[in-house]
């Protein structure tokens, strides 16, 4: 009976812990190519400006959040830009609340097999989700990478990072890197 009492009280919890994020999209490696955002290489590279230029003419790759707030609708769109992962992995991303206008968003990436496999190459990845009936006023992001395979699975990108919504749009510089392949900007 303590066996049952425990996974059942297991299982609510799971399911309590709830996803805040809707609309949720990973790009393929390379970025996305149908929302404006285009690879580095592309010709139409000017349809999206940033204030951030994201490759450097050093090869260097810049790492950002970007996001665009509708206060009329209240929706936050968050992306992250140039998430460098191995290009053989499976991946998703979550956002959860602590009910403060504090939010952590944990990209997920684990092997595709249940071998384990991996490739010998390296993408960068677009992940984009949206957080609904958000109000105006200064919020706080933490952004995690939970790599499964990697023995210090967890990698904190951002911690804290404050984003004010009073502006519609922005973006949060994260890191650089150096990248052989393309780069979002």
């Amino acid at each position: 009976m303590k066996k049952f009492l425990f996974l059942l009280s297991t299982l609510l919890i799971i399911s309590c812990s709830s996803d805040v994020g809707e609309n949720s999209k990973i790009s393929e490696c390379g970025g996305f190519k149908a929302s404006g955002i285009k690879k580095i290489c592309s010709s139409k590279i000017k349809k999206v400006e940033s204030k951030i230029k994201s490759l450097d003419e050093d090869g260097k790759c810049k790492d950002f959040l970007r996001y665009e707030y509708n206060s009329k609708e209240k929706i936050l769109s968050l992306t992250h830009l140039n998430a460098y992962l191995n290009c053989c992995g499976e991946h998703s991303v979550s956002i959860s609340s602590d009910g403060n206008n504090h939010f952590t968003m944990v990209e997920h990436d684990e092997p595709e097999d249940i071998f384990g496999s991996r490739c010998k190459c390296m993408c960068t990845y677009s992940f984009y989700t949206e957080l609904h009936n958000i109000n105006k006023g200064v919020i706080k992001i933490n952004l995690k990478q939970d790599i499964t395979d990697e023995d210090n699975n967890i990698r904190n990108l951002l911690t804290d990072a404050e984003i004010d919504l009073n502006k519609e749009n922005g973006e949060v510089f994260i890191k650089e890197f150096f990248s052989m392949g393309s780069c979002n900007k």
